[in-house]
C-alpha cells in the first residue's frame, strides 16, 4: 500500500512539473488566447476547482487511513497536496487540456449548455449522482460476493483435478539398482 501511495505522490510531483512547464508553453496563449479563455470560463462554470480542492481532501484522509502513521502529520499533507496538486497548480494545466481538445466554438457551446439552468443543475447534481451510482454499484458487487467466492473456488479445484487427471504418469522409483 506505501508503495502505492509513494508511486502516487511521484505522479502528483512529475504532473505538477508538467504543470509548470505548460503553463509556459512559449507561443501557447499567444496563438489561442480566445480559445484558452473560453476554456477557462468553462473550467469555471464546471466548478472543477470545488472538485480538484474535494479530491485532494478524500485523497489526504485516504493516505492517513491507509499509513496510520500519517494521521499525526496531517497539516503537512494537506500543505504539501495544496503545493503540488492544489487548483492553483492545476488550473493552467487543465484549462489547456480543455483548449488543446475542443475548438472555440465547441468550447462556447459546452459553455452556453453548463452555463444554462439545466447546465447548472447537472453540475450542481453529478457529484451526488455519482456517489448514488457508485453506491448502487458496491451493493451490487457486495449483494454477489459469495458467488463470487464459489466460482473462484470452482475454478481452483477444476484446475487441481485437470493436473491430476491429464498429468503425464510419474515412472516408478526404482528399488535399490
Amino acid at each position: 500500500m506505501r508503495t502505492r501511495i509513494l508511486w502516487w505522490v511521484t505522479g502528483i510531483c512529475l504532473t505538477a512539473l508538467g504543470v509548470n512547464l505548460w503553463a509556459q508553453f512559449p507561443g501557447w496563449s499567444r496563438e489561442n488566447a480566445r480559445r484558452s479563455a473560453a476554456a477557462e470560463r468553462l473550467v469555471e462554470a464546471l466548478r472543477l476547482e470545488e472538485a480538484v480542492t474535494a479530491a485532494a481532501a478524500r485523497t489526504v484522509v485516504e493516505w492517513m487511513a491507509s499509513v496510520p502513521e500519517w494521521r499525526p502529520h496531517e497539516d503537512i499533507l494537506t500543505d504539501y497536496m495544496e503545493e503540488k496538486a492544489g487548483w492553483e497548480v492545476l488550473k493552467p494545466a487543465v484549462v489547456h487540456v480543455y483548449a488543446e481538445t475542443f475548438t472555440e466554438q465547441e468550447l462556447e457551446e459546452l459553455l452556453r449548455f453548463y452555463s444554462s439552468p439545466t447546465g447548472r443543475k447537472l453540475v450542481e447534481t453529478s457529484p451526488d449522482i455519482a456517489l448514488r451510482i457508485q453506491a448502487m454499484t458496491r451493493e451490487q458487487l457486495e449483494g454477489g460476493m459469495d458467488v463470487l467466492e464459489m466460482r473462484m473456488k470452482n475454478r481452483v479445484l477444476h484446475n487441481i483435478l485437470e493436473m491430476s487427471v491429464f498429468a503425464p504418469a510419474q515412472p516408478a522409483a526404482e528399488s535399490g539398482r
